[in-house]
């Protein structure tokens, strides 16, 4: 049915309903808050401002206008103060008793009235009283208001982020929340949540090189401001001091004002240092001047007669005036020169000094000596030289001064720097209550980036919210997408198996904006989904993008789109789930425009309406594209060790074979007598893992459920049509492919199997009496012995219906032969002869060790394929496998690859959808669980996934050529091999059934694969593992039909007959057995897949119930 456009879609939702509920509580707080508000300024302001109702306790005569005075007294915030407990300045803080709040308003009035001239009995208990009391109402309210405020934002969001579709009133209950909240902390809403969506694009233009054009308002903008607020709700309600506990984000605010925290720290530091610097400068200059200072150099008689004799020898001799080289003296006569050009100081000294009490002049030559190092050169010396230590104490004291003048003077501008600085600093506690989005337009670059970080990843830790945030735009445009995992729940790092919820949060708020379900259906239909699998992919990826479209034909625009999706799996995959999050937006088909699905108008059952795959299935309008189908997992810890080592999880030693080989499986079909007509036949079940390798059949518990714990689960899956149809094509041309796989081998001339009576003889095996004694001394003369024994051996394959598909039997049992031969046992000699020492219950599977899989031929490895993707059509593990991890049954494991081609031949990448799982006790919770699921829709334009069974068959073989004959119901002679004339066996497969050995294969099919338990046992966890299919009601390619017997419960608990030939369907009716218990097959705790294996690590994993395997009528 196509979907009303005339209404709204009804989203069932129980974030949705709590999110009603909460509002009206908020909105009925926030009336009582005005209310008191009105009350409140009446009584405050003496009657003189009224509210809009009627006030029955009116103020009196002697109540004046306080507004006046309560401002002077408490700031102009008074209001605040009054009514607001979480402002620092509240009034009332640590006071409870409203008689006390009175106390001390009037005591306040006493202590300073501000001038106000009030007349006798203004101030008086009854009228402040009343202000008191409905300022506490007002307080009560707000605050109720508040956290209501609260919650419904935090709900509100997580429903948004969370990907579920909301109903059209939720972003204005969102945005009227904030306001609510924001108001009660005394500020306007910071982020115009309302302008970005209304300004905003969903999807970006392209230019006409196809490069986007990114506007500054997209769909980042509204999750910005989204995650904001609730930073901002999280962060009002912590201490001060630690709202930010990230030390980078830290010094990114303590930086904000122009001054860090570690710059203050950093000069505090320097001004400590100089402070010690200056003080150990002052104690220097003490120390120096406390020293005893030298005396300054005196005008000795010496140096008097030096300068007299210097003037002498200037004025009488010519010393320092000869220029004439003829006439200089030499190297001594030199040093006069610069005596002579300062003679006049020379002759002042000497004329004016009086002796030893004139100090010594400066800078004047008073000795010329030899040169002690050099012949005949000399050197002057000054009275410069007789001043130095007293010069010197006076260089280093200045020194210190000017040092210390320095340090001073460095303090002085670090001090004033310091305290200019700190004038501007804003604390971390100075940041608290402002909102993140005006923080962010403080910050650039890095530090931005690194607070937006902090910002997002606080949000998705303190709300509990999953998603990954990943950059926008080319280049990264200011905020980031958020991205959330496709199947809730799912853990994600990368974009793969996401659904960018920023651009579809935008989407739907854009479609709401409008309020008419006209606008609505507008918006979401002038949009199209188109979905593109990703080139050479493996495993396969689609893409999803949102294109979009004209609402009348469905045609896309080609320059507009944006990926909104990356999922893993085939295009059905990727489009149920993409269409569980925009249920209303169209996949585009071209030549059409589809209808939507009618939304689901019944209520859910609690439990189930709250799951959150059906939740989301129901949303999704593709169910049509797919069939749904049952299968139950069960967990079962067993008590003791399996009695078979078929399951790989025994060993006798670490040198002792697995017996978990292909040939094992044979061997224990030979054990278990599964036949056909006297005909061994490989049909593994129950029967098969009964034994251990050497024919034994423990008394085991192993397969009983009274000692242990256990759990089990039913899933409801979806698989594509489109799969199942190929499924089906397959199963008709079963017949065919068997036949063809006979012909191969047997349909030609002289084919080995005709060669086999006279090559597999024993006198031509093993040679003549001679060559068996050279070959096996060990037997001696008992050559009997040697026979009964080698005929194991060479018998394996006899009267085995799987040797019809062994190209070259001679070759296989040759071999098997001769390496035996080579390998053999120890002998025992007892005196007369000699015997293998081996037990006799173990000579069968010591005897056909040495046959190997690998040399039985492709002809027969198809075979076993074909019958592992049979089972594997029929499995819970094809229900609930992804496309690149397929598990096949333990039997087929050594033809996995095999089987892997025709499984991705027939369903390629196919992938289920996991649509309802619950835990279940007994047949009857199926059939209940079915009721309600289809109740609510969930199988809307589906049908339950046929059985793929095998339409009746059956086989006759005709000799050919020379020796054509009539055909034979069976191919086998009485000695048990294949009966091949020289020119050939021909096998023709017939429908229907005949009741001869030629139905062999039609029963191996249906008593290996359809409907059949898979069996695992966990080594690691110790765990057995059982699934299988449960039809409820459905056919099977046959038309017979499989399901559950109408008003008949059966426990899950585990029997203990078993009989191989019970069947589960019915040509005429319904399944005529005993119910699911006979469907389980081995229906005990273990798990398939880790979703159990979580199960079963909860506290309530084992609920003690009971399995059952019963496979008889």
């Amino acid at each position: 049915m196509g979907q009303n456009y005339s209404v709204m879609p009804n989203r069932v939702s129980s974030l949705s309903t709590e999110i009603e509920s909460k509002k009206l509580l908020q909105d009925e707080q926030v009336k009582l808050a005005s209310g008191s508000m009105a009350l409140l300024l009446y009584y405050i302001s003496g009657g003189n401002q009224t509210p809009k109702f009627e006030v029955t306790d009116k103020v009196r005569a002697e109540d004046q206008d306080l507004r006046g005075w309560f401002k002077e007294a408490y700031g102009a915030n008074y209001l605040t103060r009054l009514t607001n407990s979480d402002v620092d300045d509240y009034l009332f803080t640590s006071i409870t008793v409203n008689s006390d709040k009175v106390a001390k308003i009037k005591a306040k009035f006493d202590a300073n009235p501000y001038g106000y001239s009030l007349r006798v009995g203004a101030i008086n208990d009854y009228h402040i009283g009343r202000i008191v009391t409905h300022a506490d109402n007002m307080t009560k309210y707000q605050n109720e208001a508040k956290k209501y405020a609260k919650e419904i934002a935090t709900l509100c969001a997580k429903l948004l982020l969370g990907g579920e579709p909301p109903n059209n009133n939720i972003f204005d209950i969102l945005h009227s929340s904030l306001r609510v909240w924001y108001g009660t902390q005394g500020k306007d809403l910071p982020v115009q949540l309302t302008n970005s969506l209304a300004v905003s694009r969903v999807i970006e233009q392209s230019k006409s090189d196809g490069t986007k054009i990114y506007a500054d308002y997209n769909h980042t903008r509204y999750t910005y401001e989204l995650i904001c607020a609730l930073f901002d709700m999280h962060c009002f309600a912590l201490p001060k001091d630690t709202w930010v506990v990230d030390g980078t984000v830290q010094e990114i605010l303590d930086a904000l004002d122009g001054v860090s925290s570690a710059y203050l720290t950093q000069q505090a530091q320097v001004q400590t240092t100089l402070d010690a610097e200056i003080a150990a400068l002052e104690l220097e200059v003490s120390k120096k001047e406390a020293q005893p200072r030298p005396d300054a150099p005196r005008f000795t008689p010496d140096l008097k007669q030096a300068f007299q004799s210097f003037i002498n020898s200037v004025e009488n001799q010519g010393y320092g005036r000869i220029t004439d080289k003829d006439r200089t003296k030499g190297p001594y006569f030199r040093h006069f020169v610069p005596i002579a050009e300062n003679l006049q100081a020379y002759k002042d000294a000497v004329n004016n000094l009086q002796v030893m009490q004139a100090p010594a002049p400066r800078g004047l030559v008073y000795k010329i000596v030899p040169n002690e190092y050099v012949s005949l050169q000399w050197s002057s010396r000054t009275t410069n030289s007789l001043w130095y230590p007293y010069d010197q104490y006076t260089r280093e004291l200045q020194a210190l001064k000017d040092q210390k003048a320095a340090k001073e003077a460095e303090l002085l501008q670090v001090t004033t720097d310091l305290t200019t600085e700190r004038g501007k600093d804003k604390l971390l506690s100075d940041w608290h209550k402002t909102p993140a989005v005006e923080i962010t337009k403080l910050l650039t670059g890095a530090d931005r980036s690194a607070w937006l970080d902090y910002i997002y990843n606080t949000v998705k830790t303190q709300y509990g919210l999953n998603y990954i945030q990943k950059p926008y735009g080319v280049p990264a445009q200011p905020y980031p997408r958020l991205l959330i995992p496709t199947i809730p729940g799912q853990a994600i790092t990368t974009e793969l198996n996401t659904i960018d919820v920023s651009r579809m949060i935008l989407l739907y708020g854009k479609a709401l904006q409008g309020v008419t379900p006209t606008a609505y259906w507008s918006t979401s239909l002038s949009h199209r989904l188109v979905v593109r699998p990703v080139s050479g992919a493996s495993p396969a990826e689609c893409q999803v993008y949102l294109h979009t479209a004209n609402m009348r034909t469905g045609g896309v625009s080609g320059n507009s789109s944006a990926l909104i999706a990356t999922i893993q799996g085939d295009v059905s995959s990727a489009k149920v789930l993409v269409a569980s999050y925009l249920p209303d937006v169209p996949f585009y088909t071209p030549g059409t425009n589809p209808t939507l699905s009618k939304p689901l108008k019944d209520s859910f059952v609690t439990k189930i309406q709250s799951d959150p795959k059906l939740s989301q299935w129901l949303r999704t309008t593709m169910k049509d594209q797919f069939h749904y189908a049952y299968v139950i997992q069960s967990a079962w810890s067993p008590q003791t060790t399996p009695p078979t080592y078929l399951l790989g999880t025994r060993t006798t030693s670490r040198t002792s074979p697995p017996y978990d080989t292909h040939i094992d499986w044979l061997r224990a079909t030979t054990y278990a007598g599964q036949n056909h007509k006297g005909v061994t036949t490989f049909k593994p079940s129950l029967s098969t893992l009964q034994y251990d390798p050497f024919g034994n059949k423990p008394n085991s518990s192993f397969f009983q459920s009274s000692a242990g714990l256990s759990a089990t689960r039913m899933i409801c899956v979806g698989f594509p049509k489109s799969a199942v149809g190929e499924i089906i094509k397959f199963m008709k041309s079963v017949p065919a492919q068997i036949e063809a796989l006979l012909k191969q081998v047997t349909d030609k001339s002289n084919s080995p199997w005709y060669e086999a009576k006279l090559r597999l003889s024993p006198n031509k095996l093993y040679g003549n009496t001679q060559t068996i004694r050279t070959d096996w001394p060990e037997y001696g003369a008992a050559l009997p012995g040697f026979l009964n024994d080698m005929e194991i051996l060479r018998k394996f394959f006899y009267n085995r219906t799987e040797s019809l598909f062994i190209s070259d039997i001679n070759t296989v049992i040759e071999t098997a032969y001769k390496t035996y031969k080579e390998n053999k046992p120890e002998f025992v000699e007892d005196g007369q002869s000699a015997y293998m020492d081996v037990l006799d219950q173990h000579k069968y599977a010591e005897l056909t060790k040495t046959y190997d899989v690998t040399n039985l031929g492709t002809v027969y490895e198809d075979y076993m394929a074909l019958l592992g993707a049979i089972a594997y059509f029929n499995s819970f593990e094809m229900l609930t496998d992804t496309s690149y991890q397929r598990n096949y049954a333990l039997w087929a494991k050594p033809f996995k690859s095999r089987i892997d081609a025709i499984v991705s031949r027939v369903i390629g990448s196919a992938v289920p959808q996991r649509i309802y799982e619950d835990n279940i006790n007994d047949t009857e919770d199926v059939s209940n669980l079915h009721k309600i699921l289809q109740s609510l829709g969930t199988f809307e334009g589906m049908s339950e996934m046929p059985v793929f069974d095998v339409e009746e068959f059956h086989f006759t073989w005709t000799p050919i050529g020379s020796q054509a004959s009539a055909s034979r119901d069976s191919p086998f002679d009485k000695d048990g091999l294949v009966d091949v004339p020289v020119d050939g066996l021909r096998p023709r497969a017939f429908r229907g059934l005949k009741g001869q050995y030629g139905d062999v294969f039609y029963h191996a099919i249906t008593d290996t694969c359809v409907v059949r338990p898979n069996i695992v046992h966990s080594k690691d966890s110790g765990y057995v593992y059982s699934s299988i299919r449960v039809p409820v009601s459905t056919r099977g390619i046959t038309s017979k039909v499989y399901g559950l017997r109408p008003g008949t419960t059966y426990g899950l608990e585990l029997g203990t007959d078993f009989l191989p030939t019970s069947r589960l369907e019915s040509g005429t009716g319904r399944l005529t057995n005993a119910g699911l218990a006979s469907v389980t097959g081995l229906a005990f705790a273990g798990i398939i897949g880790y979703h159990m294996v979580k199960n079963i690590a909860s506290e309530t994993a084992f609920d003690d119930k009971r399995f059952r395997f019963d496979d008889v009528n």
